[in-house]
């Protein structure tokens, strides 16, 4: 199966001045541990061109495309995100993930972005596979606002839920996330 090691760009995500075919994606929704997180973040790229409230910008996503397989994220938030998810990890126990997300890739036969991979919308649920790991200090990044990194690898819920990937714009599939036995 193939694997989706993604590298995406922080400042072709928030920067509206930003130009170029830099990947990018965003956390579209997150709770962790009954912590549901806002969407306090504009994301001002897509192929739509419709800026959007995120949760979060993505830097890094890595899935194996395997049923089991975990779904690690790097992403931004803001400061008032860091702080309600350091207090949640305070609390422990609960480490249920619901979570969404979309990626954007540059086709360069056709010119244009497209969507690489997202849940249609959808809320994907796992656990916590590791501990959250969440920057002290905020990245600091000319014509953007302050965000600390953020890192989660989170395992499949048992039932099967849908990712669609594309590795190209006119080649999309619907992968299934979690057992479907």
């Amino acid at each position: 199966m193939p694997v989706i090691n993604a590298d995406l760009s922080l400042k072709q995500a928030v920067d509206p001045r930003a130009r170029g075919t830099e990947a990018f994606g965003y956390v579209t929704s997150l709770t962790i541990g009954g912590v549901q997180l806002s969407a306090d973040v504009t994301g001002t790229k897509n192929p739509e061109a419709t800026p959007r409230a995120v949760v979060g910008v993505l830097t890094s996503f890595r899935w194996n495309t395997e049923p089991a397989g975990a779904i690690q994220m790097t992403f931004g938030v803001s400061t008032s995100n860091q702080l309600a998810v350091r207090s949640g990890m305070l609390k422990g126990g609960d480490r249920s993930v619901a979570f969404g997300f979309v990626a954007y890739a540059y086709d360069f036969v056709g010119s244009q972005m497209y969507t690489q991979i997202h849940t249609e919308d959808k809320t994907l649920t796992g656990k916590l596979t590791a501990e959250v790991d969440i920057d002290d200090r905020p990245v600091a990044m000319l014509g953007i606002p302050p965000m600390y990194a953020m890192s989660i690898q989170i395992a499949p819920a048992a039932a099967g839920q849908p990712i669609v990937v594309a590795f190209a714009p006119s080649e999309t599939l619907v992968k299934t996330w979690g057992s479907t036995v």
